[in-house]
């Protein structure tokens, strides 16, 4: 087979925490693999994509354009979001890829899986490129992701996540070090389901009984339902006493409703219709406005809130870490990256629990990923003791040709390593000590998030 080149939307896939997964339960593993190759199939026959390459839980597809790419993608995550949930990240670039019976290789491909690695859980990231192709999109949305932005390309590039209902993207002000805040707790519990209802249907109930609003009480719209139904009481009356067909309005707003119907793309119907919120076990239907600025004052309250979730559970990861309960603290971490997949600490301390228990190469992804996301302190990794077995690993050496010819510059001492001697305290302690000072007022939060910072590893 001849080298072929090709300009194409790449599409990197990969499922989140599989290596753990695979570890502790290998029979969920597979079924876990099996189920993401089928859908991934039976989505990229509806799109007309490629699968060039899968390696272990990753894939690489390419797609002819960019709106097939994302709108492949978006089918994926929202049929993995079913139960059994599955944490796939979606990273996609266009640009030009080479293959060959050897494999598959290019820039493309690079920069596809560096934007994937940055994506969370349950959201598809897009690169500038690919948002220049959608932007005008019929149904697909995005925002910048301002926090991120591709290193080690040619040029600067802007990533975006798409938006649309059922995917997870992050707040706007959120940063790679500051953990996620607890929703504000005056708010309801939601849970968003998927309600199964059909566009055909949906049309043939508006083309045959769309005068008295049958098709928007079979989408749940009981308001506007019952606005079809006077409408057409209220044409009718007019109709008799004007002996004109007033009523013939209604039905061909009812008749517009039905060519809509028909001609939607199946995902844009699904957007619209077939996601609802159950709030305390009741239906709420999407409501754009209301939603947007309940969002809005969820955002400002979790952002004026002290004690973030991530904070409390770094706390307990930490504690379990300390008392070597190693099991406990690795799902503990794990579930920090389910949140904030980006965080080093997080990511390093991994990396020494999977050295303790001699697993050399879960240590070396998840160091690798820590000095990837920002953890700089070179000199505690060569002088950890839980590193110790990894250290005289062979990927260490890896780890040292890749990250060890940066000379990290140590931070100064602030006022409160002056003051109070914490500096053989362990990490958790430290923490301790800097909630116990924030709650008595004695810092300001932005004093608690530096010196936070700089006890969980000089970033």
């Amino acid at each position: 087979m001849a080298t072929r080149r090709q300009l194409a939307a790449i599409m990197y896939t990969d499922i989140a925490s599989f290596s753990y997964m695979l570890q502790h339960n290998p029979e969920l593993a597979q079924k876990v693999r099996e189920r993401h190759m089928k859908v991934l199939g039976e989505a990229h026959e509806l799109h007309d994509g490629n699968l060039i390459l899968q390696m272990g839980e990753a894939t690489l597809s390419i797609f002819d354009s960019a709106a097939q790419a994302v709108e492949c993608a978006y089918r994926l995550q929202v049929e993995l979001g079913k139960e059994p949930e599955i944490p796939l990240r979606i990273g996609i670039h266009s640009g030009e890829i080479m293959y060959d019976e050897a494999g598959a290789y290019g820039e493309g491909i690079s920069i596809a899986a560096k934007i994937q690695r940055l994506a969370p859980p349950r959201s598809i990231y897009i690169s500038g490129k690919v948002y220049d192709d959608i932007k005008n999109h019929s149904w697909l949305t995005a925002m910048p992701i301002k926090d991120h932005m591709v290193e080690e390309l040619p040029v600067a590039m802007g990533i975006y996540g798409i938006t649309n209902r059922g995917l997870y993207v992050p707040r706007q002000q959120q940063h790679i070090s500051t953990p996620l805040p607890e929703p504000a707790t005056d708010y309801p519990e939601e849970d968003v389901r998927y309600l199964g209802k059909s566009k055909i249907i949906a049309g043939f109930l508006a083309l045959f009984f769309g005068t008295v609003g049958v098709h928007r009480f079979y989408l749940g719209q009981k308001w506007k339902g019952i606005l079809y139904f006077a409408a057409t009481a209220v044409t009718i009356m007019m109709s008799i006493e004007a002996d004109a067909p007033i009523v013939a309005i209604v039905w061909i707003v009812a008749l517009i409703d039905a060519i809509l119907f028909f001609v939607m793309p199946r995902l844009e119907f699904d957007e619209k219709y077939n996601y609802a919120t159950f709030v305390d076990g009741r239906m709420k239907m999407k409501k754009t406005g209301r939603k947007r600025r309940r969002r809005k004052r969820r955002r400002k309250k979790s952002e004026e809130q002290v004690a973030p979730s991530s904070f409390a559970l770094m706390k307990s990861a930490l504690r379990q870490y300390e008392s070597r309960n190693i099991s406990a603290a690795v799902q503990l971490f794990d579930s920090l990256l389910v949140e904030e997949p980006d965080n080093p600490v997080a990511h390093y301390y991994l990396a020494c629990c999977f050295s303790l228990q001699k697993d050399a190469q879960s240590a070396f992804l998840h160091l690798d990923k820590a000095l990837s996301y920002g953890f700089d302190d070179l000199d505690r990794i060569r002088r950890d003791k839980a590193l110790k077995y990894f250290r005289t690993q062979p990927q260490f050496h890896t780890i040292k040709a890749h990250h060890f010819d940066l000379t990290p510059s140590l931070p100064p001492r602030s006022s409160i390593e002056k003051n109070v001697d914490i500096l053989e305290l362990s990490p958790l302690e430290r923490l301790e000590l800097l909630g116990n000072r924030l709650e008595s007022g004695e810092l300001s939060r932005s004093d608690f998030e530096q010196e936070k910072k700089k006890i969980l590893g000089g970033f």
